[in-house]
């Protein structure tokens, strides 16, 4: 009996034991479930987290281009102004100037007169003639860069010498 009672407690023991391990093990499987998860929960915010500092550098470029951009418009601006103040000086003066000529010629007589007319006319006409050359050297380089980059369409009928996009998809010689 003494031996039956230990081979009883034996089997009781083993049994104790491999419920134990069987245990130990389901909870070593349950733990490894959950870190796997967690793992592939912070994985997942670490890669939203990537996305989200992704974006923001996006964000913070554009801003950081629109900045540049605004600063250049913004010294463009001031230029123009200091531009426009410089042309409004020059005009005040030149009315002041034309007042004071207007006054001198009241005093002289109808020959002095005609002849201060006649050189005012023709500094102007020289300044105009001037004028016109610039203008007409700027279309020429304006045109010699479109026949440089291609744009330039001969034969185009708007008079515009070959460089205009017609809205009629106009491209080339015109028929005659």
């Amino acid at each position: 009996m003494i031996e039956e009672a230990e081979k009883k407690a034996e089997i009781l023991k083993k049994e104790a034991l491999l419920q134990a391990k069987d245990k130990s093990y389901q909870e070593k499987a349950e733990f490894e479930k959950e870190t796997m998860e967690k793992r592939q929960e912070l994985q997942n915010l670490e890669r939203r987290l990537s996305q989200r500092e992704s974006h923001l550098d996006k964000k913070i470029e554009l801003l950081d281009s629109k900045e540049t951009d605004i600063t250049r418009r913004e010294k463009t601006v001031i230029q123009q102004e200091k531009a426009v103040q410089e042309q409004e000086r020059k005009v005040t003066a030149t009315i002041e100037k034309q007042r004071i000529q207007l006054e001198n010629i009241a005093k002289m007589s109808s020959e002095e007169a005609k002849r201060f007319l006649m050189e005012s006319m023709e500094n102007e006409a020289k300044h105009e003639a001037a004028k016109r050359i610039k203008k007409i050297e700027e279309e020429t380089k304006e045109l010699a860069d479109k026949k440089v980059e291609g744009d330039y369409q001969p034969g185009c009928p708007t008079l515009c010498g070959g460089v205009c996009r017609r809205e009629d998809g106009f491209r080339g010689q015109s028929a005659q």
